[in-house]
C-alpha cells in the first residue's frame, strides 16, 4: 500500500511550508488571475507538495511533465512519456 495521502488542508510540516509558499504567491503585486503555482519541498525522509490554481491533477501534472521536459531540453536531452499495453 501507498503512503501517499491527499487532503485539502496541510498534513505536516512540509506541506505547511508549502501552504505559507502559496499565501505569499497570492499576496504577490504582479499576480494575475491566470498564475498557477507547484510547489515541491523534499527533506532527508519524505517529501511534500502543495498546489494552486488547477481544477485538476492531471492538468497539474500535464504542466509539471512541460515543465520537467524544458529542463531536460536545456539540458541536451528529452524526456518522453509513452504508454504501455498490458495483456
Amino acid at each position: 500500500m501507498s503512503d501517499e495521502k491527499r487532503d485539502t488542508a496541510p498534513m505536516d510540516r512540509l506541506t505547511r511550508i508549502g501552504n505559507r509558499l502559496i499565501e505569499d504567491f497570492l499576496e504577490d503585486e504582479e499576480l494575475t488571475d491566470a498564475d498557477k503555482l507547484i510547489v515541491m519541498i523534499d527533506d532527508a525522509d519524505r517529501g511534500g507538495i502543495a498546489m494552486h490554481g488547477w481544477e485538476d491533477d492531471k492538468e497539474a501534472l500535464a504542466a509539471l511533465f512541460m515543465h520537467l521536459r524544458a529542463i531536460f531540453r536545456v539540458n541536451g536531452k528529452d524526456l518522453q512519456i509513452h504508454s504501455l499495453h498490458h495483456g
